[in-house]
C-alpha cells in the first residue's frame, strides 16, 4: 500500500495514474509468491519467484515508456520514488544488456570463481547440463537467446534445437571414442599375440638349450665314469698278475740286487 501514497504526492506528474494498475497487479502476485509452501524447495529457490515478478513489473513499465504510453517525467518520477529499479532500467539501455534479468548476476563477488552469473552466457556456448542461475532462477538472459528464460518456463524451440544438436554431437563423439577404443583393443590383442608367440619361441629355445646343456653334462659324467672304471680295471689286472707270478717278482728283485753289486 505504500506505493499508493507515493503516487499521490503533490508533485506527481500527469499520467502517473496509468501505472497504478500495473503496480497493483504485481503486488498481488508478490503476495501469492510469499505465501507459497517452501517445504519442497531448495534454499536458493525461495527467491526465484520474487526476482521474476520484479523483472516483469519493471519490464512492463519500461515497455510502456518505449510505446509512449507514459512520459519521461512519469518514468523519472517512478525512479525517484523507488517504485521501479533504476539500476536495472539503466542497464537495459546498454548494448548486450537489453534483457538482463537482475543486476545481481553482474556482481562477481556473488560467484565462487569471481565471474558473472551463468545466465549471462549464451546457451550455444555452454557445456554440460543447462542449469538456471542460483540467485535469480534465470536460465539465460543473453541478448541472442531472446530471454530471459526462467526456470519454470516451457523449453523454447531454440533451446530444444541446441540440446538436440548437442546430444547428437555427444553421441557422435561417444561413438568415435568407442571406435578408437575398439581399435586400440584390437591392436593390443594383436600385439599380445605376437608377444606371446615370441615368448613361446624364446621359452622353447631356452628349454632346448637347457636340455642340450644337461644332456651334454650327463654324457661328460658318463665318459668320466667310464675312464675311471678303465683305470680301476687296469690296476686290478696288474695286481692279479703279481699275485699269480711270485717267481717273476723274485727274479726281478735278484736282478736288481746283482745290478747294485
Amino acid at each position: 500500500m505504500a506505493w499508493r501514497y507515493k503516487l499521490r504526492v503533490k508533485n506527481a506528474p500527469v499520467g502517473v495514474e496509468v501505472v497504478e494498475s500495473v503496480l497493483e497487479k504485481h503486488e498481488i502476485r508478490m503476495r501469492e509468491v510469499m505465501l507459497e509452501e517452501v517445504e519442497d524447495k531448495m534454499r536458493s529457490e525461495l527467491t526465484w519467484g520474487v526476482h521474476r515478478i520484479h523483472w516483469e513489473k519493471n519490464r512492463e513499465i519500461w515497455n510502456m515508456y518505449k510505446d509512449n504510453k507514459i512520459s519521461k517525467k512519469v518514468l523519472d518520477f517512478l525512479m525517484k520514488q523507488k517504485l521501479i529499479d533504476h539500476a536495472l532500467l539503466n542497464r537495459w539501455n546498454k548494448p548486450g544488456y537489453e534483457r538482463l534479468c537482475s543486476t545481481l548476476v553482474l556482481s562477481k563477488s556473488n560467484t565462487n570463481f569471481g565471474t558473472t552469473g551463468i545466465c549471462r552466457v549464451p546457451l550455444r556456448q555452454r557445456h554440460g547440463q543447462i542449469m538456471p542461475n542460483v540467485q535469480t532462477g534465470c536460465v539465460s538472459c543473453a541478448s541472442e537467446d531472446k530471454g530471459p528464460i526462467w526456470w519454470n518456463d516451457e523449453v523454447p524451440d531454440r533451446v530444444k534445437e541446441i540440446i538436440r544438436k548437442r546430444s547428437g554431437q555427444f553421441e557422435e563423439d561417444e561413438a568415435h571414442e568407442n571406435g578408437e577404443v575398439e581399435e586400440e583393443e584390437v591392436n593390443k590383442d594383436s600385439s599380445d599375440d605376437g608377444d606371446g608367440s615370441e615368448v613361446a619361441g624364446n621359452t622353447e629355445s631356452l628349454s632346448n638349450g637347457r636340455l642340450g646343456s644337461e644332456s651334454e653334462k650327463e654324457e661328460e659324467l658318463v665318459d668320466k665314469n667310464r675312464g675311471n672304471e678303465d683305470v680301476d680295471d687296469g690296476q686290478n689286472e696288474e695286481e692279479q698278475d703279481e699275485d699269480e707270478n711270485p717267481s717273476k717278482r723274485r727274479k726281478v728283485s735278484q736282478n736288481s740286487a746283482s745290478s747294485l753289486e
